[in-house]
């Protein structure tokens, strides 16, 4: 959960910025997140089964519309 938290202020400040990048009228940006976070209930065999598990949780927050947070936890668990 702490994970998710740090990433959404992040999401939020990244949405709610107006970024100047030399072209005219400055843009706004969304970002999507995927997260994990290391505890008793997710047992990862290596650091590539977690890199893979954060993937998976990045890919599903695109794939969910873009500009939001998912944590694997949040479907891992579930499933």
């Amino acid at each position: 959960p702490g994970a998710a938290v740090v990433a959404e202020r992040l999401r939020k400040k990244v949405e709610d910025t107006q970024h100047d990048i030399g072209i005219g009228d400055p843009v706004r940006m969304t970002v999507s997140i995927g997260c994990v976070t290391l505890d008793e209930a997710l047992a990862f065999q290596s650091p590539a089964d977690l890199m893979r598990a954060a993937e998976s949780s990045l890919t599903l927050a695109k794939n969910a519309g873009r500009n939001r947070v998912m944590s694997f936890t949040q479907f891992h668990v579930a499933a």
